[in-house]
């Protein structure tokens, strides 16, 4: 007959927290090490998007978009390897290796190159930049750098500070992702950029939402009032396309404009089988 019974219970959280910090530990060295072998091995490539004058339809330039390959032959997208390169560091190499081939690949044809935050508050990357201008010989008005402004707001004297010394080579620089930190408004006087890049976010809406409209309409009038272009991210209808046209959006990128095409040393014979929103 039973005549009593005990609990026993164990609180396993420290353990279970252990054990997923030591897998993303063991996936972190991973990740690193795939990095650091597609670095030495020039497993890094681009694939370019056309960003195209919206009142004309006429190309205006590329943006680069950088992609890893794997020790398969697989492709990577940046989302699955970008995150981890910043944690360690090697966003930076990156960086300077995307400055290298986009200015190579400018004297084909405009291009637009990302730049990380990280680059942004070390030395040495205008350097860099020079260095491979004078080698190349491109004509500086061909590049342009983006740069997202939640990074330039990490540190916005050195990103000022970079932007002006960037302009005064005779590049472009791209405000990506504008609209997304909120506090945009409040700084965009001390960085003098050439363009704004609408984030999708508004972009995808714009249609359907009054909200939506009036914050585009406010972007145009501010780029407008600084003597910057406007650049729609994310279109992907004709309804969207012809609204923005009409907002005086001057260009535009997104599936309907033109998908993701890989570059090979050809330049221009490129799958675009690939997504990448």
């Amino acid at each position: 007959e039973v005549t009593g019974a005990v609990w026993i219970a164990r609180d396993v959280t420290d353990r279970h927290r252990l054990e997923e910090r030591e897998q993303l530990d063991g996936e972190a060295r991973r990740h690193g090490k795939e990095i650091a072998r597609a670095l030495a091995e020039g497993l890094f490539l681009f694939a370019a998007q056309p960003v195209v004058d919206l009142a004309t339809g006429a190309l205006d330039h590329y943006e680069l978009l950088i992609r890893m390959r794997g020790s398969g032959g697989e492709l990577a997208l940046p989302g699955s390897f970008l995150p981890q390169a910043e944690r360690s560091g090697q966003i930076v190499e990156i960086d300077f290796w995307a400055i290298k081939q986009g200015i190579r690949l400018a004297a084909r044809a405009p291009v637009a190159i990302n730049l990380s935050a990280a680059s942004i508050a070390r030395g040495g990357l205008i350097e860099e930049v020079e260095r491979r201008l004078a080698r190349t010989g491109v004509d500086p008005g061909r590049v342009t750098f983006e740069i997202t402004e939640t990074a330039a707001a990490e540190d916005i004297d050195r990103a000022a500070e970079l932007i002006e010394r960037l302009g005064a080579l005779g590049c472009g620089i791209a405000l990506d992702d504008f609209g997304t930190g909120f506090g945009t408004f409040t700084y965009l006087n001390r960085l003098p950029v050439s363009e704004l890049k609408i984030d999708r976010e508004f972009v995808s809406q714009v249609r359907d939402s009054d909200t939506n409209q009036r914050v585009v309409r406010t972007m145009i009038a501010v780029a407008q009032n600084f003597g910057m272009r406007t650049v729609a991210e994310g279109i992907e209808d004709v309804g969207t396309l012809e609204s923005l046209n009409e907002m005086g959006v001057e260009l535009g990128q997104g599936y309907l404009l033109g998908r993701p095409a890989l570059i090979d040393a050809a330049w221009g014979e490129g799958s675009t089988g690939e997504e990448d929103r």
